[in-house]
């Protein structure tokens, strides 16, 4: 909860009666949204004493803000309270009379400043305070006597009359001596506020939990603060003022001007004090900072060594549980091999194996030396005045840290001269045991002998590998470890079809179809396709002369040029714009570029291709090995029949088709990616006669080449639409997969996979199919999988996605795609293939080599501070008058306010330099570089950031009582209202109530502000909406609970109608400095306006039409530029009509108009804090009001 600061209630003049009552300051509302610290369970309610505690505390804390919002001169000071809250909150309210006792004898205070103003008697105001209800009454007492005495001087003295002219300067230069003395009251808030911040920031840096450490919750530096928090640290002086008696205008004007010339030096000193303690603030705030963070770096390195150290000396531990570890893997896998029914001398050899891996765990051991114990410091560092030159605490911090690192550098050097590269080998050794004994003991649970997996030593040898493309060396590790463990639940039977969780990688589907197999008895390995580079034309090449051949003919681009030189295409098209070479370009030379794609254009509808080294196997030796397989691309129509060469259906022209093949490398993952397609051309001579038929199917030659097509002027011409007997075509691409004999079952049991299976496209295999669960219904209805479109193959990853299929079939797989018969279908690509090393037959075996070490270790203590405050401060203030002829001046009057305290809970929330404004929640629009003027209402917001020193504008408070519009928690709000009869004290209550989820406003809104309201409305209807909140707006001029008005530099503040009465010089109650103000009209004092005055930029808004609104909020549309700002100011002043502070990291409710924090956006946590406060502190059930319950 943030903390008021001492604030003398009297205004600047006799006119501000919104200074003395009314007001409801928005730091001091705390809501509390929490259960109460009961827990429900299934059991029931279980009551949480901590929470409890924290509950009642918080509850009291409340208690005393709203108390402090009715009654301002009700103070907290800074001595914590630790006792019973319950009892505290009772005797508190017990109090509730003796308040509006006081608060009665405050108000006649106003009418007595103006009468005696007006006969030339000096007032001296101060303050006395009461701690105990005692000392209250006592001060109450003596403060009604001391009303009474004075109202019965007044009396007895006469009323003067004179000119008007000279009355009016009389009053005038008198109010300004007034104004003056109570700018000084000011100044002096404004040390005593500077200090407090001072001071609560001390106390918040010897909490416990100040720093956060990596080790924990720490104090900060502890600061003593007695010189400081005495009754003395600010001094009053009392500067003599005015005393002439004026008879004439000339002695009134000079009168006036000796006035305020001493006026200006007294204040001209005074601020100096002010911004005295503004530096000091200043200093130790930053200084309180820059010790702290030093403090958490010095724990942090601290912690940081002693992980350092303990990462050394827990290897003993790290040892000790590889060991157990290993044991119990041992006594596991011996009872299994010996019951594994294998031959005898399998078993014989594998317990040897065993017994020489539990040899070599048993000689490893890491043990502990000893090592010099490293004191970095034993003493606190005295840094001294908490508010000297920051410089100076920097200075200090670099000795002191320049004398730690010289303590502990050489201890590291030691450490990591001694441990780095052996806590490597350590790291490295361990990883490597556990995964084997991991590996070692599932192989022996699922009777695998065969061959290990391939480790990094292997993969070392590949190109691909080496090359690490795109991430490609993690992706296959990664692979490589799922094929081993558990993966008995990864697949589950459907007929004949197996189904996956979507997005499991395919190694573990692959895992999943060996264990599958294993069921049926069929124990043999699967081998995999292990591309030996990410370039396709490192390792393969096509059967036979085709007519383009990217290898043989310069490269893709160069292929594509030469047939784009002999195209003809509709309205000159590129022949790159058609579907089957924009399909190569944007999937294959796009993603792996012109130089690692393998183009091949051929006249015949078949192209196989031969891949070397790419099919891993396992020969009898036991060794890893591969060999070249073939990969087969055949293309017809989408039903499996030949494309043929049809003519076209309106010309008759004849078509031939041209094949497009190509292959490259999804780096990422070693994918091959395969591509093929068609286009039906029409292709002439240079005379224009047909000249080029199909071969035969079974030949792998084509009949021509580019080369001989270009020299004889041959052109490929584009068909036109109509009749084209290729548009309803459609195509099926059918991959055949060979591998070389010599890979046995390996290459036989190996499943194939396929991915990038879109658009329905349809899948042709006879042998089991593997899907995912999202693709099984469609597979099962349509042989489909999925009916979205991807990105292309080259995905970079090795998941098992809704476009994935993984088939036993030995023999072709097809997919396609049929045609509308109006947009062409005429090319597929897919992902082929994937690195998953060998699957099944693996040999349970060790290879363990023994690891010993000595680890050496040393200690480290923690830096703690201290500091103190110092400082006196000497404020003048300006007393007297000038007195009209006829008036003899009167003794000076004393009046004692009196003040109570209360103490604080605990320390809820640090102060920061945003804080620093004169008003809680207004909307400031320009820098407020005049120390002495104030920043307006309650309710505003600071457009820029204040000056550096604004330490007389930060507790500078307007009178106005508008701080905070309350939804909930206020009660009984003392409301201000002038009449002929003086001034009088309702009582009133919350103005918003919730009628079972229903939140019902009558608005008023200026016609030219209405699309601007109607924007915010429904943001806030949206936002509250989610926690079951419908907000109602209705629109009818009297009777409002709210009014908006379009205003200007030049319009009133709706709070500060009493302070402009009858005042010449009123601007600094106006708009002007305040993009936005909401005013919660109960609480403020209204009179009748003055003829130049007015409340929103035409005038048309009246007194009464303010007295019959709850809530007025003024958009100062002059200072704001863009529809969207206002909309954002609209919605930060509708927040506060639901009850909301200001929370300067709250995109909303920010106090400044241009923060970069400022978007004007209501987040899901500020739409909960308000429907709780409108429901009474309950949240509902959503997500962003359980993260505000678990706070």
């Amino acid at each position: 909860m943030k903390q008021l600061k001492k604030r003398h209630v009297l205004s600047a003049g006799f006119i501000g009666v919104g200074s003395l009552i009314g007001q409801a300051n928005a730091d001091t509302v705390a809501y509390t949204n929490l259960n109460g610290g009961i827990v429900e369970t299934n059991s029931g309610a279980v009551i949480n004493t901590e929470r409890v505690k924290e509950r009642e505390r918080e509850g009291f804390e409340n208690f005393v803000a709203n108390l402090r919002a009715e009654y301002p001169w009700i103070k907290q000071t800074n001595e914590p309270l630790n006792g019973d809250y319950r009892t505290k909150q009772k005797e508190l309210q017990k109090l509730r009379p003796l308040f509006r006792e006081v608060e009665r004898l405050r108000a006649q205070v106003i009418a007595l400043r103006q009468q005696a103003a007006q006969n030339g008697t000096s007032l001296n105001i101060s303050v006395t305070k009461a701690k105990t209800s005692d000392e209250l009454k006592q001060k109450k007492i003596e403060f009604e006597r001391q009303l009474r005495e004075l109202s019965s001087e007044l009396v007895k003295i006469p009323s003067v009359t004179l000119d008007t002219s000279i009355m009016k300067m009389i009053r005038d230069t008198n109010i300004e001596i007034q104004r003056a003395s109570e700018i000084n009251n000011h100044i002096e808030d404004g040390i005593i506020g500077n200090l407090d911040d001072v001071h609560r920031a001390a106390y918040d840096s010897k909490q416990n939990n100040a720093i956060h450490t990596k080790k924990g919750d720490k104090p900060g530096v502890v600061i003593n603060t007695d010189e400081t928090t005495k009754g003395n640290l600010v001094e009053t002086e009392m500067v003599q003022v005015g005393g002439e008696v004026v008879h004439t205008v000339s002695e009134a004007i000079s009168a006036r001007s000796n006035a305020l010339k001493k006026i200006a030096d007294t204040q001209k000193e005074s601020e100096a004090e002010a911004i005295k303690a503004g530096i000091y603030r200043d200093n130790a705030l930053l200084n309180i900072k820059n010790i702290n963070t030093w403090l958490i770096a010095e724990h942090d390195r601290a912690n940081t060594i002693s992980g350092e150290i303990n990462k050394n000396v827990t290897s003993i531990k790290d040892m000790d549980a590889v060991k157990a570890n290993a044991t119990k893997v041992f006594d596991e896998a011996e009872r299994l091999i010996k019951a594994s029914g294998k031959p005898q001398a399998t078993i014989d050899r594998l317990l040897a194996s065993l017994n020489d891996a539990k040899k070599k765990i048993a000689d490893s051991s890491v043990s502990a030396g000893g090592g010099d114990a490293v004191a970095a410091n034993d003493q606190s560092i005295d840094f001294g005045d908490i508010g000297r030159d920051p410089n100076e605490v920097r200075r200090i911090i670099n000795e002191t840290k320049a004398a730690l690192d010289s303590r502990v550098n050489g201890a590291i050097a030691n450490l990591q001269g001694d441990n780095a590269g052996a806590q490597a080998v350590m790291d490295n050794w361990k990883k490597d045991i556990n995964a084997q004994l991991s590996q070692y003991l599932n192989n022996i649970r699922a009777g695998k002998f065969g061959v290990t997996q391939i480790d990094e030593s292997w993969l070392s040898t590949r190109d691909i590998y080496k090359a690490n493309s795109k991430g490609y060396a993690a992706n296959v590790k990664s692979a490589l470890s799922q094929t081993s463990g558990d993966a008995s639940s990864v697949l589950t039977k459907q007929g004949n079809m197996l189904v996956a969780n979507d997005n499991t990688s395919i190694a573990k589907v692959v895992a999943g179809l060996y264990t599958e197999r294993l069921k049926s008895g069929n124990d043999a390995p699967f081998g995999s396709v292990m591309l030996p580079s990410d370039n396709i034309n490192d390792f393969a090449t096509v059967d036979g002369q085709k007519l383009a051949n990217s290898q043989r003919d310069g490269g893709v681009e160069a292929v594509v040029n030469k047939l784009n030189g002999m195209f003809k295409g509709n309205g000159g098209r590129a022949i790159t714009e058609l579907p089957v070479l924009k399909n190569m370009m944007t999937r294959h030379v796009e993603k792996a570029g012109s130089t690692k794609t393998f183009m091949v254009v051929s006249e015949k509808p078949t192209a196989t291709f031969k891949l070397k080294n790419s099919f891993l196997y396992v020969n009898q030796a036991g060794e890893f090995k591969t060999t070249d397989m073939s990969v087969k691309l055949s293309v017809t129509d989408a039903d499996g029949s030949a494309i043929g060469e049809p003519s076209m259906g309106v010309s008759g022209e004849k078509t031939v088709p041209l094949y497009f093949y190509y292959l490259s490398v999804d780096s990422a993952t070693g994918k091959l990616v395969a591509g093929g397609g068609y286009y039906g051309f029409v292709r002439t001579s240079g005379a224009g006669e047909a000249t080029m038929t199909l071969g035969s199917d079974t030949d792998s030659n084509d009949e021509h080449t580019l080369s001989n097509l270009l020299s004889g002027g041959q052109k490929l011409g584009e068909p036109e639409q109509a009749g084209n007997p290729y548009l309803s075509k459609g195509i099926r691409l059918t991959v055949d997969t060979k591998v070389n004999q010599e890979a046995g079952d390996y290459a036989t049991n190996a499943p194939v996979y396929v991915s990038d299976i879109e658009d329905n496209q349809k899948i042709h295999t006879s042998g089991t199919v593997a899907v995912t669960k999202t693709s099984a219904p469609k597979f099962v209805g349509s042989d489909t999988v999925s009916e979205g479109t991807t990105s292309g193959p080259h995905d970079g990853h090795l998941n098992f996605s809704n476009h994935s299929i993984l088939t036993t079939d030995n023999g072709p797989v097809g997919i396609s795609h049929k045609s509308d018969g109006s947009n062409p279908y005429q090319v597929i690509d897919v992902g082929l293939y994937a690195p998953w090393g060998i699957v099944g037959g693996q040999t349970p075996g060790l290879n363990i080599k023994p690891f010993t070490h000595v680890v050496r270790a040393f200690s480290i203590k923690e830096p703690s501070a201290k500091a103190h405050t110092a400082g006196h401060y000497t404020v003048k203030k300006a007393i007297g008058s000038v007195l009209p002829k006829g008036v003899t001046a009167s003794a000076v009057k004393n009046l004692n306010l009196p003040e109570f305290e209360v103490p604080l809970t605990t320390s809820r929330a640090k102060w920061t330099d945003d804080q620093r404004g004169a008003a809680s929640t207004s909307i400031v629009v320009k820098r407020l570089t005049d120390t002495l003027k104030r920043a307006g209402s309650g309710n505003s917001m600071v457009v820029r950031n204040l000056p550096k020193h604004g330490a007389i504008v930060k507790t500078i408070t307007s009178g106005d009582g508008v701080d905070e519009a309350i939804v909930r928690s206020i009660q009984n709000i003392a409301r201000v209202e002038k009449t002929d009869g003086g001034v009088r004290v309702k009582s009133i209550s919350s103005p918003l109530t919730l009628n079972k989820g229903d939140i019902s406003l009558n608005v008023y809104v200026d016609p030219s502000l209405r699309d601007v309201a109607n924007e915010a409305i429904k943001d806030w209807q949206r936002a509250l909406s989610k926690h079951g909140i419908n907000l109602r707006v209705t629109g009818k001029r009297s009777a409002t609970d709210l009014s908006i008005l379009d205003s200007d530099n030049r319009t009133t503040r709706a709070a500060r109608t009493i302070d402009t009465h009858n005042v010449s010089d009123d601007s600094g109650f106006e708009m002007k400095g305040l993009a936005g103000l909401t005013t919660f009209t109960r609480q403020v004092g209204i009179v009748d306006l003055d003829s130049d005055d007015k409340l929103n930029k035409n005038g048309t808004f009246t007194i009464n039409d303010l007295k019959k609104s709850k809530h007025v909020v003024q958009i100062n549309s002059e200072a704001i530029s863009g529809r969207n700002n206002l909309i954002k100011v609209m919605k930060h002043e509708l927040g506060h009509v639901f009850g909301l502070q200001h929370d300067n990291k709250n995109p909303l409710m920010t106090t400044y108009y241009n923060d970069s924090v400022f978007t004007g956006e209501i987040t899901d946590e500020t739409a909960a804090q308000v429907a709780a406060n409108l429901r009474g502190g309950r949240l509902c059930q959503c997500a962003s009001c359980a993260g505000l319950l678990n706070r």
